[in-house]
């Protein structure tokens, strides 16, 4: 069996000092096979585009990063694998300055682990070939992510956050994004597992419908909820 995990919590908005909910859905109607994503919208504006990754070492382009598709194993997502236990950074482009309404970060584990999400979402309004995160005068601070809280999980697990505004608002205007993402501390397993992240959503606009949710359970609690699937 096959498993999301969906959390809530928050995340905290720079840009504007207003607060922006954090929330992951399972809106999944064929997640059996994970080989469609039904929640991806219309208007996600990082669809084919190139995810640059960075870690010390060197760079390379992320492996099948916004095909709109997931994996069905550890087969089909370990080439976005971290390697070793460092900060690893992702940037995606967007070609011009655009108005961010949600950002969704999907993360794969074949052991229910590497799932998990610690990541933090920086805003650039310029083409920047950067991947520091400190440089303020490049890089804006959306959100923090961390979804370490969930337990007691196992197999082929999903981890998908989703970063909108409670209010209705954008996130901001920016041509790219970097994900600076760090690994988890899985003590019980001995130290630290890297996750694998292997889709990036960039949606335009939030949607209604995501909107309730944050209304309907806002605040600063995690809530962790599994669904299984069959």
């Amino acid at each position: 069996m096959k498993k999301i995990i969906t959390a809530l919590g928050i995340g905290f908005m720079v840009a504007g000092a207003s607060q922006a909910g954090l929330v992951v859905t399972n809106e999944f109607s064929s997640a059996e096979t994970f080989s469609t994503l039904d929640n991806v919208s219309s208007m996600d504006l990082a669809t084919g585009l190139a995810v640059e990754r960075n870690w010390t070492g060197g760079n390379f382009t992320a492996t099948l990063a916004t095909d709109g598709l997931l994996g069905s194993g550890f087969d089909n997502n370990a080439p976005n694998d971290k390697i070793g236990d460092g900060i690893f950074r992702y940037k995606i482009d967007l070609g011009s300055a655009q108005g961010i309404g949600k950002v969704n970060t999907y993360a794969f584990s074949d052991n229910g682990v590497r799932c998990m999400q610690t990541f933090t979402l920086y805003g650039s309004v310029a083409d920047t070939a950067s991947f520091d995160e400190t440089d303020g005068a490049t890089w804006v601070m959306i959100a923090s992510v961390d979804t370490t809280g969930a337990t007691g999980l196992s197999g082929d697990t999903w981890g998908v956050t989703s970063i909108y505004d409670d209010g209705g608002a954008a996130l901001g205007t920016y041509r790219e994004l970097l994900w600076v993402t760090e690994p988890v501390n899985w003590t019980d397993r001995g130290g630290y597992e890297a996750s694998i992240y292997k889709e990036f959503d960039v949606v335009a606009v939030p949607e209604p419908a995501t909107l309730g949710l944050v209304v309907a359970f806002g605040g600063g609690i995690l809530f962790i909820r599994r669904r299984l699937m069959l």
